[in-house]
């Protein structure tokens, strides 16, 4: 059973509102809902009844909640009696999306700091909306949200209802991948309607991707066989064995690229601007190791995309 899941059904008794449960947890409203949904599926009653008046408890869900108040209240005695027992252990997480420049950094940070006593890293590639809902509730300490500029006012407008901290760290275009033999590494220039006979190699999530927002924007010309792989070694994979495959994505190092046999090149349509953005909650002291990843992330963002 989800302890995590557990608490989301205690503070909803509490207010008896996904609303206000949702704003206090700083949880999207649907995912919560799903969270609750999950959890009666996994108990097999019902916790709550849903009306016009709000979220009340059943007898089942009475029963639940009580146990479940006291379950946290012993976790919650067991951490107290045994904080600064245990010998202090690292902690450092993040949630981010893919590219080279973080994953190098990351790498490099783990390098430096693993052997720094008893030491717990973790590290997600993750949509945006995933990363905020993370790092909201707390699951990670810090994230890196990307989204097209377009939207900056919509992000920064959500950020700020989150009470977020937030830091822009990098600015880019997406740049097209391809096999180092494909005819679209011959053009000079690669136009919108220069990718319609070719396979486009996207996430599962395409949400963020130039081409989809070109899409959207009802500019013609946009291949219509597409591919959508989750995982991004695969990607690169399927791209490296078939000339007649692409994908957007950002600069990658050299070294990938050679490794795959890829090149990239500039698309010649208009340029969509993507930013990268950490996040931490607000309140939220960044400790030392927080700011020696930030660190080592500015100096590799400097070295593989500036």
């Amino acid at each position: 059973m989800n302890i995590l899941h557990m608490k989301y059904a205690v503070e909803v008794a509490k207010t008896g509102s996904v609303n206000k449960a949702s704003k206090a947890l700083l949880i999207a409203q649907p995912n919560l809902s799903r969270c609750i949904k999950e959890l009666e599926a996994e108990l097999g009653i019902c916790i709550f009844e849903r009306s016009a008046r709000g979220m009340m408890l059943t007898k089942d869900g009475e029963v639940f909640i009580s146990h479940a108040r006291r379950l946290i209240a012993h976790m919650d005695d067991i951490a107290k009696i045994y904080k600064g027992v245990r010998p202090s252990v690292n902690r450092f997480s993040i949630s981010a999306p893919e590219a080279d420049y973080i994953s190098f950094a990351f790498s490099d940070f783990v390098r430096a700091n693993s052997s720094n006593g008893e030491s717990e890293f973790r590290y997600y590639e993750d949509t945006a909306l995933n990363t905020v809902e993370r790092v909201g509730a707390f699951d990670c300490r810090l994230g890196i949200i990307r989204y097209c500029s377009d939207y900056d006012k919509v992000f920064r407008s959500m950020l700020k209802d989150k009470i977020f901290n937030c830091e822009l760290i990098s600015e880019f275009s997406f740049l097209i991948t391809m096999r180092k033999d494909s005819p679209l590494a011959s053009m000079k220039s690669i136009r919108l309607q220069d990718l319609k006979p070719y396979i486009r190699i996207s996430e599962c999530d395409t949400s963020d991707l130039p081409s989809a927002k070109l899409k959207r924007d009802n500019i013609s010309g946009e291949s219509s066989r597409r591919l959508f792989v989750s995982d991004r070694a695969l990607r690169f994979r399927i791209v490296s064995e078939n000339p007649e495959a692409f994908m957007w994505h950002p600069k990658t190092s050299e070294d990938n690229l050679a490794k795959y046999g890829l090149v990239q090149k500039n698309f010649s349509g208009p340029a969509k601007i993507f930013k990268d953005v950490l996040i931490y909650k607000k309140g939220y002291l960044l400790s030392d190791l927080d700011k020696d990843f930030i660190t080592r992330l500015c100096d590799s963002k400097r070295k593989y995309l500036d």
